[in-house]
């Protein structure tokens, strides 16, 4: 296939580009590359033109900058030195204070949670110690008066409506006809959908013996109600189910994980302060430079005994010894060294438990840096989606209901988070690496095999982590807050 076209000084030139049918490209893919090479001939001169245009000016500012600076060469220097400094101190504030204001933000949220969840125990607390000072007889009594309250406060409501009705408006009695209205409209959509659930039921348990015996048939009209069926109560169920995955801010686990979400942006605000000083450790080999996590076991983690000098003769022993030495001068030189260290006296420090002590002591730390960074890399991802499915309550009913749409999506919602979130830069990676290899591939062929296998397999997981992690944690959560 030949991609023929004519520039703007009238010389024809061709592209040539082959699809055979062995290509790992789809048909589409192909459209769109020669329409991407007809506008970019297209728009070519003209982008060449502005190029030039630029250029021009450009050259001529940097000539008249530097006619400038030989005429005054002093004042020339001194500019530049503060633009250079302006430019350093710029990179080096600029993810400070975006970072800090950040954190600015996260610790106001922390602020208010945490307010809301004292109010709750405090709240709880004195009702406890209330119900703690009253003796059984009278905890009866006042459950017993609580209980009639309840029921003569339902008498006295009824008889009070009812005299309004007696005595009332034509606005009033409008009102409570449809409040009755709404209610028997509300109790007959319960029963609807109850009886639609039912016809559900039967139609797939009909569809169902249908596709085990050949012989039975389903009608095109029941097929399609099912599938309507199907439609309808999905849609209601994923609207009770986003219901169900808000986490009301006022609970531990909200507050216990906007705790480690903060100290997280402290530890990410500490790396981009002292980055100067991380700078100058370097790796000898790669000459790449060294991660938090390398530079950390360097300073923290001291050498084991088993290398220094003064230990090496006490902590070999004769076994690793024959191994590690062989031929006839190494031995003479060992047994050289064995005498050598009958003679003299053996540390303290190389004798037990100070060489447990230490083996311990280096085990944990490693442990501990390892783990650490793993925590803050796990909480700082999956911050967003905890911030996302938080809900928010409303300032004149006091109903857990979703965050703006605007504040939920994008500032400081999920687009936000995700675009400065420090785990994004390894994921951008990642996806360019995954990208690159797929275009290798074939985006047809990555297509299809994504579309068979791991589309399903991600909405799988993802299903069941709604089902047996997240739902759980928020209904666990939500219920302890509202026994309270």
């Amino acid at each position: 296939v030949d991609v023929v076209y004519a520039a703007d000084d009238g010389k024809i030139m061709a592209v040539e580009h082959h699809f055979t049918t062995h290509s790992t490209h789809s048909l589409l893919v192909a459209i769109l590359h020669y329409c991407a090479v007809i506008i970019k001939q297209s728009t070519g001169v003209q982008l060449e033109y502005s190029a030039e245009v630029i250029k021009k000016k450009v050259i001529h500012r940097v000539i008249g900058f530097l006619l400038r600076g030989l005429r005054h060469p002093k004042q020339f220097v001194r500019r530049l030195r503060k633009t250079q400094t302006f430019i350093r101190w710029f990179k080096y504030l600029a993810p400070i204070i975006g970072t800090g204001n950040k954190l600015l933000g996260n610790i106001k949220d922390l602020m208010a949670k945490q307010q809301q969840y004292l109010s709750a125990r405090r709240a709880t607390r004195i009702r406890k110690q209330f119900w703690k000072l009253m003796s059984d007889k009278e905890r009866r009594e006042a459950a017993a008066i609580r209980i009639q309250k309840c029921y003569r406060a339902m008498r006295a409501r009824k008889t009070f409506k009812a005299l309004q009705l007696l005595q009332g408006t034509k606005e009033l009695i409008a009102a409570v006809r449809m409040q009755t209205a709404f209610r028997a409209a509300l109790a007959r959509a319960k029963t609807r959908l109850l009886l639609k659930e039912r016809e559900l039921d039967r139609l797939e348990a009909e569809a169902d013996a249908t596709s085990r015996d050949s012989t039975a048939q389903m009608s095109v009209d029941d097929r399609r109600r099912m599938y309507e069926l199907q439609n309808e109560l999905n849609t209601a169920a994923k609207r009770l189910v986003n219901e169900k995955l808000l986490l009301r801010p006022n609970t531990s686990f909200a507050v216990t994980w906007k705790v480690l979400f903060v100290i997280c942006v402290i530890f990410e605000i500490t790396q981009l302060v002292i980055k100067p000083k991380l700078d100058k450790y370097i790796d000898e080999d790669t000459g790449k430079r060294l991660d938090i996590g390398k530079i950390l076991d360097d300073n923290l983690v001291p050498t084991p005994m088993t290398e220094w000098e003064e230990c090496a003769f006490w902590l070999i022993d004769d076994e690793q010894l024959e191994k590690d030495t062989k031929g006839v001068i190494k031995n003479i030189r060992r047994r050289r060294k064995q005498k050598k260290a009958k003679k003299l006296t053996r540390p303290w420090f190389c004798k037990e438990p100070y060489v447990t002590m230490q083996s311990m002591y280096i085990n944990v730390v490693r442990f501990i840096l390892s783990e650490t960074l793993v925590i803050v890399a796990v909480v700082c991802y999956l911050d967003v989606f905890v911030t996302f499915f938080t809900g928010t309550f409303d300032s004149d009913t006091g109903v857990l209901e979703p965050k703006p749409f605007v504040t939920r999506w994008f500032i400081p919602g999920l687009t936000l988070q995700l675009l400065v979130n420090p785990r994004m830069e390894t994921t951008a990676e990642f996806v360019f690496q995954l990208l690159s290899s797929a275009w290798r591939v074939g985006p047809i062929r990555v297509y299809r095999w994504s579309k068979a296998l791991f589309f399903p397999l991600f909405v799988a997981c993802m299903s069941a982590l709604e089902r047996w992690v997240w739902i759980p944690l928020v209904d666990r959560e939500n219920s302890c807050v509202l026994q309270r």
